[in-house]
């Protein structure tokens, strides 16, 4: 339970590093992602959840692509794929309780997935060219999509503790 915790903790505290430091930020969550690789119970898991963040990273530069998001550059910021690779190491540990509520996971998907993308909008962090209400109908739309796919991944394996 106590690592199940610090791993939701620890994701929440990732997110705000990863939007308020952007570019700054990157060092931190490189050494905050090698942290979480020398504690973790399950190396292997973790080393698939990258690849699952990097195909989360995939989704937003082509959303980027299409004219969703807009950042400084023409592609999605270093920090952007940090912070894919930080939820996909944290979702098998920190939320393997969610397997067991299928039910609510395209809700949970919708909600929380569009929230963090239009928290990261209202703090700067991302252009939204479509407007907040259009790119968060697509995001609740995509991620309730997303999330249960993500989940039946990676967190229906996931360790309770270490």
């Amino acid at each position: 339970m106590v690592w199940q915790l610090s791993q939701l903790l620890g994701f929440t505290a990732f997110w705000w590093l990863a939007v308020l430091g952007r570019a700054a930020a990157v060092p931190w969550l490189l050494a905050l992602l090698l942290l979480h690789f020398c504690f973790t119970p399950t190396r292997w898991l973790d080393g698939v959840a990258l690849l699952a963040g990097l195909a989360g990273f995939a989704l937003d530069a082509l959303l980027t692509r299409l004219g969703v998001f807009q950042f400084p550059s023409s592609w999605p910021p270093l920090w952007l794929a940090l912070l894919w690779c930080g939820f996909a190491v944290s979702l098998p540990h920190g939320a393997p309780w969610l397997w067991l509520r299928r039910a609510w996971l395209p809700w949970l998907g919708a909600l929380l997935g569009a929230s963090s993308y239009l928290g990261a909008w209202l703090l700067g962090a991302v252009a939204l060219p479509l407007g907040g209400v259009a790119t968060g109908l697509l995001l609740a739309l995509l991620w309730a999509l997303w999330l249960p796919l993500f989940v039946y991944l990676l967190a229906k394996n996931g360790e309770s503790s270490p």
